[in-house]
């Protein structure tokens, strides 16, 4: 054997002797990385969840006619008062419905707000200088059941 099949044979080992470092490498590496991001080790997020929906039925008690708009202003402004800006935007309070001759409406909100939207409807005294009292009636899951109940109630 002479010096350069030895080398050339020391070469080969080489070669193998890295090829399986590099092999044995790459498969701990995907090892710890199949670890890393398996659920387990990744703290959990809030679950990603549907808001529902919540009607409240109300009534206006005023001696003086109050327009839709009117009053979803005065609701919006009173929530904004006690709850701030991001209590409006999460309970974004909308008036679905009101019948200006019954002074009745309803009011669409979602679930995990309409305590803080029953609390400042009774907040709400009174619409550009006229005198209001908003009572909460009830709290529907749905649109036809708040409209059941907002012709339910008589006077």
């Amino acid at each position: 054997m002479n010096i350069v099949d030895l080398i050339l044979y020391i070469v080969v080992i080489m070669l193998s002797l890295l090829v399986t470092y590099l092999w044995w490498s790459l498969s701990k590496i995907k090892r710890f990385l199949k670890i890393i991001t398996s659920k387990s080790l990744i703290p959990r997020q809030e679950k990603d969840f549907k808001i529902r929906r919540r009607y409240i039925v109300f009534t206006v008690i005023s001696e003086h006619n109050i327009s839709k708009r009117e009053l979803e202003k005065a609701i919006r402004e009173v929530v904004k008062e006690l709850y701030g800006i991001i209590g409006l935007t999460k309970s974004d309070p909308q008036i679905i419905f009101y019948d200006p001759s019954v002074k009745r409406g309803v009011l669409r909100t979602g679930h995990l707000t309409s305590n803080i939207l029953i609390a400042s409807l009774s907040s709400v005294d009174n619409i550009n200088g006229k005198e209001v009292l908003i009572i909460p009636i009830k709290t529907t899951g749905t649109l036809k059941r708040a409209k059941k109940y907002l012709y339910m109630i008589r006077e």
